[in-house]
């Protein structure tokens, strides 16, 4: 289903971690001080990451990233990018103070051991005293960072007529990392694409994220939100063969047992659609369950359909000829909820799904052509 369903959603799901003041942004780390210079605490609906040294600060995010599919938002606003303004900085080594112009902050992701990739926004202007021929801009730039080596590989810049806000307002920044690419995508009130990167497979396991504060920076974090896309396609084949299901049938005295053709549908066509005309196998799995095996019939998603995969299963009820039902939809996705069976005279098999208001209907043949 997708707007319409097909016998179940089209797109991969996404379990989504938010980080904000409601949870105590719990992905991040509690309010603390991490040194005399950086430290982080909370005021009102926001975390403020405050970098008064000369080292960046990353503000880590401790949910587990994998190496493809998911993508990374923070919402922040640069206190510390007002035009002109110098913020003091500490060199912690010497102890000597230092003043920082045009401040960046930013995100890290795909971060692994001792490689990451990282996102900067940093703002100036082009001639600050001039009234008329001043220009103040964003430069968004992408980096790869392996110990302390930092290869730049994109640069964007955004303007006034940008949707960008270029003194110290909320922006969203945000990468989504698919196929061994990442997309980085920006924006005051929309999130709008900027530039893309190659990402290299990391040798760990899980991979992570991070917000980063510039030198002299202060960053007031509104919320992060770790988008994780997940499969949940149900792709089962089972060991039967049309010859195996033959001699099978052939032999059972269940009634319920054999194949099984489509007869009609009575559906809501705005919110669901059948997947195809199916022709399905209906085995005995024992304790009062049955397997609904595909044998042919799929329209939608044909090819990733192959004979003898599973297409749901039956549980008996405490009713004669009711069953409880989970179906695997054109997309190989199961519906486990809310789907009911009944069986009429032996005949014909009504596969419910009351909450769309919709059903189809097989009827029994004793083959497994019509």
């Amino acid at each position: 289903m997708a707007g319409v369903w097909v016998l179940c959603a089209l797109c991969a799901a996404a379990l989504s971690r938010y980080s904000t003041v409601h949870n105590g942004f719990a992905q991040l780390p509690n309010a603390a001080v991490l040194g005399a210079e950086q430290r982080l605490s909370l005021s009102g609906n926001v975390l403020v990451a405050h970098n008064g040294s000369m080292r960046p600060m990353l503000v880590p995010d401790s949910t587990p990233l994998p190496h493809d599919g998911y993508r990374y938002m923070v919402r922040l606003a640069n206190r510390h990018n007002k035009p002109g303004r110098a913020y003091a900085v500490v060199d912690s080594a010497t102890q000597r103070r230092h003043s920082v112009n045009d401040t960046e902050c930013g995100l890290v992701f795909h971060r692994s051991a001792d490689t990451y990739y990282m996102v900067t926004m940093r703002c100036a202007n082009a001639r600050l005293h001039d009234d008329i021929m001043d220009e103040r801009t964003m430069t968004l730039a992408a980096c790869r960072v392996h110990g302390d080596t930092v290869t730049t590989l994109a640069t964007h810049t955004l303007g006034e007529g940008d949707d960008i806000d270029l003194h110290d307002g909320f922006n969203a920044l945000q990468v989504v990392v698919s196929g061994g690419r990442a997309t980085i995508r920006a924006g005051k009130h929309l999130l709008h694409d900027v530039m893309t990167i190659d990402v290299a497979a990391a040798p760990t396991a899980a991979l992570s994220a991070a917000v980063m504060v510039g030198s002299g920076c202060e960053v007031a974090i509104e919320r992060t939100v770790a988008s994780i896309d997940h499969d949940e396609r149900l792709v089962q084949p089972t060991t039967w063969t049309v010859e195996a299901l033959d001699a099978h049938f052939a032999a059972s005295h269940d009634p319920l047992e054999g194949y099984w053709h489509y007869l009609d549908r009575d559906m809501n066509d705005k919110v669901l659609r059948l997947g195809g005309r199916y022709t399905l196998a209906i085995v005995a799995t024992g304790d009062r369950c049955y397997d609904l095996t595909y044998v042919d019939g799929a329209e939608v998603l044909r090819r990733q359909w192959q004979p003898m995969m599973l297409k749901g299963r039956l549980t008996a009820t405490q009713f004669s000829g009711t069953y409880e039902a989970m179906w695997i939809d054109a997309t190989q996705r199961p519906i486990e909820r809310d789907v009911q069976a009944v069986v009429d005279g032996g005949l014909i098999l009504t596969l419910r799904f009351p909450v769309y208001g919709s059903q189809f209907r097989l009827a029994k043949s004793p083959r497994s052509g019509k």
